[in-house]
């Protein structure tokens, strides 16, 4: 009988084409007694689903045997619920979860289950993302975040300058692929799904972090990633579930007293934006020039708008949170001295 694996790789794919495929390859390339994979399709309809199903059936074939599983959705049920039906197929202890566009370090699986050895009691880990565009610069090293509940990668668009060699504390790992034990995992319920996609790994991790877990940047394992790439930069729908999913954040997580700095932020933060539009840079100009102004004002304010739709529902969510893990302004003022940044800095990396 062969041993338990340590990870369980959870990848959904979604019309991911050669990107998923490549994704595949080089998780099938780690040692085979570290990780079972299970891949979410989530009703690709780009011909995909038949290219991932037959080399996983080849793999099969060469020894992997009952460690690889495929889920298929006849929908998009968003990324948040299928990665939590990929925890549902899972046995092993640790779920590293995955997206389709990026590509692991042959190493990768190895590295991490060093890392896990020395520090058995971490509940998360995050991994260094390297942005496959641009050769030497990071994509992150985990999350960060500012007052007002927006997130970004961690050292987004910085040079790989050897300023995160080091094994450190970071907040929480990125979705894009990151490690959670599934004790706590399961404890918390795994991402949330009405979120559907982005900020969902921003806000498991301060559930996880409300439940006392910590989360260590691990430098040497490697991943590339491309980013974007299901939806686009300057998408519309991505601004729209990035905003509301924010707003949600701060529904289900701020204390009180820290509510009232969120919208002080939020103007600094959208002031940052513009003047990054008015130059040309980052993703707002892009958004601007793709889409213009009166789109990013009014997906902004639509997104609001959902946002306090969805209220009682987050709000209920906040009531249990608040009973079984509570949060007060103090501990979150030091996450974000610990591993936050100002809304400014934060503007330029989202």
């Amino acid at each position: 009988m062969s041993k338990k694996p340590l990870f369980s790789v959870s990848l959904v794919t979604w019309n991911g084409g050669e990107l998923a495929e490549r994704c595949i390859e080089s998780v099938l390339r780690q040692p085979h007694d570290l990780f079972e994979l299970i891949v979410v399709d989530n009703g690709s309809n780009d011909g995909s689903l038949a290219r991932i199903e037959a080399r996983l059936n080849r793999a099969r074939e060469e020894g992997f045997s009952n460690r690889i599983r495929l889920v298929t959705n006849f929908t998009n049920t968003g990324y948040a619920s299928a990665q939590n039906r990929a925890f549902e197929h899972g046995t092993a202890d640790y779920a590293f979860v995955l997206n389709q566009d990026a590509e692991l370090a042959p190493d990768l699986l190895e590295t991490l289950a060093g890392a896990i050895r020395r520090n058995p009691d971490t509940a998360m880990f995050a991994v260094k993302l390297l942005d496959a565009s641009q050769e030497g610069v990071l994509d992150n090293v985990g999350l960060t975040f500012c007052a007002d509940g927006q997130n970004r990668g961690l050292a987004h668009g910085e040079k790989d300058s050897g300023r995160y060699e080091e094994v450190q504390e970071v907040f929480c790992p990125s979705g894009a692929a990151g490690v959670y034990r599934r004790k706590e995992l399961e404890a918390a319920g795994g991402f949330d799904e009405d979120y559907f996609a982005y900020g969902e790994d921003f806000e498991l991790g301060l559930r996880l972090r409300r439940m006392g877990a910590r989360c260590l940047l691990v430098p040497h394992a490697e991943v590339t990633h491309q980013g974007s790439t299901t939806l686009g930069a300057a998408s519309p729908k991505r601004l729209r579930l990035i905003e509301r999913n924010r707003v949600w954040t701060l529904m289900k997580h701020w204390p009180l007293n820290r509510l009232a700095q969120a919208p002080g932020a939020s103007v600094e933060r959208f002031r940052a934006h513009w003047e990054q539009a008015q130059s040309g840079e980052g993703v707002a100009a892009d958004f601007v020039s793709e889409r213009g102004l009166p789109a990013l004002v009014g997906t902004t304010a639509s997104a609001n708008l959902e946002a306090l739709r969805g209220a009682p529902k987050m709000l209920l969510k906040r009531a249990q949170l608040a009973f079984q893990h509570p949060l007060s302004g103090r501990q979150l003022d030091e996450w974000i001295e610990d591993f936050g940044c100002t809304p400014g800095d934060l503007a330029r990396g989202v």
